[in-house]
């Protein structure tokens, strides 16, 4: 999956990837590392708990907010989509 990744071939996880990547990098110049991984640990502690402690009030509010987005992100995906460059296919001579 990384070398498709690299690749190109699925344009969405490589973008997702890259994006993911240059956030990092930002983050990183402005927080010192060990600070983040303790940011990091506390927050995998306590989110799972908090999740099981108000699971109903989190998936009703996810819920409204996925169905408010959903909306405008299918609008925003078919215009990227539409940008993009198609590969070209070779035609099978017979």
């Amino acid at each position: 999956m990384a070398h498709d990744i690299t690749l190109g071939k699925d344009f969405r996880i490589f973008f997702k990837v890259v994006i993911a990547l240059w956030l990092l990098s930002v983050i990183g110049t402005l927080i010192p590392f060990f600070t983040l991984a303790y940011i990091g640990i506390i927050i995998s502690i306590t989110i799972p708990a908090l999740y099981d402690k108000f699971r109903d009030v989190i998936d009703r509010y996810v819920g409204t907010i996925h169905r408010q987005f959903s909306k405008h992100y299918k609008i925003v995906d078919g215009s990227l989509h539409s940008r993009l460059p198609r590969p070209l296919t070779k035609d099978k001579d017979p």
